[in-house]
Order: C-alpha cells, then sequence, then structure tokens
C-alpha cells in the first residue's frame, strides 16, 4: 500500500484475518448506502396530496432490511478481531449507546416544548458517540 496517501493507511497496522473481515463489514455498508440512496429517490418520486406511494413504502423497508447484514458483518468482525480491538470496539459502542441515553430525554423535553429536534438528533449522537469512542479508546490503549 502506498505510503504517500494516509487514509489508506488507517487499518496499517491491523492483522491481517482483521483486515479480511473488514471486506464484508465495507460491501454490506456500501450496499445499505446504496439503498438508502435509491429508497430516497425512489420516495422523492412518489410525493403527492395522499403521501407516500406504495413503492416507496417498499423501498423505505427493503432500505431498512440492508442494515441487518451489516449488523451481522459488524458482530462477525468483532468475533474474528483480537482482543483489543474488541474491547476498544466494545467500549466505543457503551460510549456512543450512553450519549445517546443522554441526548434522548433532552430531545424529548425539547419536543414536549414546541421545538423538534426529532430523532436524528439521537441518531447522530450515537453515531458521533461511536466514532469518538474509538478515537478515544483507541489513543487510550495504543
Amino acid at each position: 500500500m502506498p505510503k504517500h496517501i494516509p487514509y489508506l493507511n488507517a487499518c496499517d497496522d491491523a492483522a491481517p484475518q482483521d483486515r479480511q473481515s473488514m471486506i464484508p463489514l465495507l460491501a454490506t455498508s456500501l450496499a445499505w448506502v446504496g439503498a438508502v440512496i435509491a429508497a430516497a429517490a425512489v420516495m422523492n418520486q412518489g410525493d403527492d396530496a395522499a403521501g407516500i406511494s406504495a413503492r416507496g413504502w417498499v423501498a423505505a423497508l427493503v432500505a431498512s432490511a440492508m442494515a441487518l447484514p451489516v449488523v451481522w458483518a459488524f458482530v462477525r468482525y468483532l468475533s474474528r478481531t483480537d482482543d483489543l480491538n474488541r474491547e476498544i470496539h466494545l467500549r466505543a459502542l457503551a460510549t456512543g449507546l450512553g450519549l445517546g441515553f443522554v441526548v434522548w430525554p433532552a430531545v424529548s423535553l425539547l419536543e414536549s416544548h414546541g421545538l423538534e429536534p426529532g430523532w436524528p438528533v439521537v441518531y447522530m449522537a450515537v453515531c458521533v458517540g461511536y466514532i469518538g469512542g474509538v478515537v478515544v479508546w483507541r489513543g487510550r490503549f495504543r
């Protein structure tokens, strides 16, 4: 792998089996993102006064179902990785989930008072908490 492209070397210290386990995770993640983009395109075509068309509902359900292989690939990745990486990711998941539980009541309170930040704020908090947790815990353990 070329050393002059730093973002390609992010997993340079990963064991070969970890790299092999990342391939299904990456493939399923890309398929899921593609399904979400396609579903959004289908749903935007069917806008009318009655709401989302039947094709839009089917597209949304298929895109949601495409997340299940991503979860399965992540679980398989965690089961195949070494103990240190497993510990880092489990702590990062706990950090993200904990941040989601902190943000959730705040969103509910804001919604009860007329402001509507919506559930995407909670989802973003979980994602940011997980990504931040990976960075923090990787730095603490290495």
